[in-house]
């Protein structure tokens, strides 16, 4: 059966499961068996037993959730703090870039900055972007253009 994790409490090491047909689920931790503690949000397949409880729990294939660094192949998220702090005290050498994943960018502000301040003053103009920037839309943007996957060159803004 398929659905979702409502709820986990690492204290009680019990949390609940909404299946796809809105039936809920309580399940203990033991019955999870992926290497990762389960989060709210992630979807999941497992059995029902007989007294009603959710076992065997595992991660639903193809699941998409923005806490699931552990899934291979997928991106670990980005975060606005991280992006202005590291274009405020290192963006000269383009560390916010190397941070978003265009190396290709990174090594061009290197470069400028080495040749001229062109890398410093860049990262300056990205600085007051980010910041005036509402949090939910720079996590939007960060998330397209992620999936875009333009390479080294792929430009953030």
């Amino acid at each position: 059966m398929k659905g979702q994790v409502l709820d986990y409490s690492v204290q009680s090491n019990e949390g609940i499961i909404i299946s796809n047909e809105g039936q809920r689920y309580k399940f203990n931790g033991y019955e999870w068996k992926e290497m990762n503690a389960p989060q709210r949000g992630m979807s999941v397949d497992f059995d029902i037993s007989e007294d009603g409880k959710a076992t065997e729990i595992y991660l639903a294939l193809g699941n998409k959730s923005l806490n699931n660094s552990f899934n291979s192949g997928s991106v670990s998220p980005k975060t606005k703090t991280a992006y202005i702090l590291l274009a405020l005290f290192l963006g000269g050498f383009g560390a916010h870039k190397f941070y978003m994943g265009s190396w290709g960018w990174g090594i061009i502000y290197i470069i400028a900055s080495l040749i001229f301040f062109g890398g410093v003053i860049a990262s300056i103009v990205e600085i007051i972007r980010a910041l005036t920037l509402p949090e939910p839309l720079f996590n939007q943007k960060v998330e397209e253009f992620q999936k875009k996957n333009l390479g080294p060159f792929g430009f953030f803004w």
